[in-house]
């Protein structure tokens, strides 16, 4: 037999199956490295500050009392140069009733943490609502002293979403405005009532400090540095009355108090509004404390 030509007639077929499949058309190539796995949706988590401080409506420089209103400046300073504070006059009869020594009792401070007494407010006072700033505590209704109260050359929008029922939020009426968008309990008429809404035993109440013979209603005030030192000097106000603005600016002012008055209502703001059109991901939602009772 010959064995070379055997070996050469056995190789030849290998060789060209070889050839074959070395120069086949290749398939679809895949895109993503092999090391990187399948996409997910992503995650975002969010855990919401529900705590009582939440609720207050201020937020000075005062760090060592919480960013409470407790003093003539916003760190919580009093310099005779500036003036004395308008304290809580509960009556109206021209007398304060209460110091920042007053309210926010029980060994954990002072200062006042409202500027409307609402009886579904987290923390509730006596019948002097020494917790509530005066109507005429013209720094704590002043944007420059207190971020959270109005200012009249932004904004005020309404939250994204649907409150407990499903509707979609809207701007709030100036003479029914709600205490809170989400589930209301309470309504009040920003023109003609003031701070004390929740009242004495249940009779809610009105005052005429600027005695033109009708209720005063809620007001903000404008301040201006007259002597440049950066001080909120007392005389240094400018007060506005809402029952005397027009449209625009009461319709401004009841989504603020509806919507952003407090620390808690900035946040879910901001959160609605950065929500709205997330499409794709998974979120998660906890709060510190409620977690077994969530509002948005």
């Amino acid at each position: 037999m010959n064995t070379k030509k055997s070996l050469i007639t056995l190789t030849l077929p290998f060789l060209l199956t070889l050839a074959n499949n070395g120069y086949a058309e290749p398939g679809a190539l895949e895109q993503t490295p092999l090391y990187v796995g399948p996409a997910v949706e992503s995650n975002i988590m969010i855990l919401n500050d529900d705590s009582g401080s939440m609720d207050w409506e201020i937020m000075s420089r005062d760090a060592d009392n919480g960013g409470r209103f407790t003093g003539s400046q916003p760190d919580g300073s009093n310099p005779a140069s500036s003036g004395s504070v308008k304290h809580r006059d509960s009556n109206d009869d021209g007398t304060a009733n209460c110091t920042f020594e007053s309210g926010w009792t029980a060994g954990w401070g002072s200062g006042y943490l409202y500027g409307v007494e609402f009886e579904s407010n987290t923390y509730t006072d006596d019948s002097d609502d020494c917790n509530t700033a005066d109507d005429e505590a013209w720094r704590f209704r002043n944007n420059d002293f207190n971020p959270l109260y109005f200012d009249p050359d932004k904004t005020y929008e309404p939250w994204s979403g649907v409150n407990i029922d499903g509707d979609t939020y809207i701007n709030a009426p100036i003479t029914n405005a709600p205490d809170n968008p989400y589930n209301p309990t309470e309504w009040i008429n920003l023109t003609q009532h003031n701070s004390d809404w929740a009242g004495s035993g249940g009779v809610r109440t009105t005052s005429d400090r600027d005695g033109d013979s009708k209720p005063d209603g809620f007001r903000y005030y404008i301040w201006s540095d007259a002597n440049s030192n950066g001080l909120f000097d007392n005389g240094e106000e400018t007060e506005f009355l809402i029952k005397n603005q027009n449209a625009s600016i009461q319709q401004n002012f009841a989504n603020w108090f509806t919507y952003h008055r407090s620390r808690e209502f900035v946040a879910k703001h901001a959160l609605s509004k950065s929500l709205q059109d997330i499409t794709g991901v998974k979120i998660g939602y906890a709060t510190i404390n409620r977690n077994d009772s969530v509002e948005l």
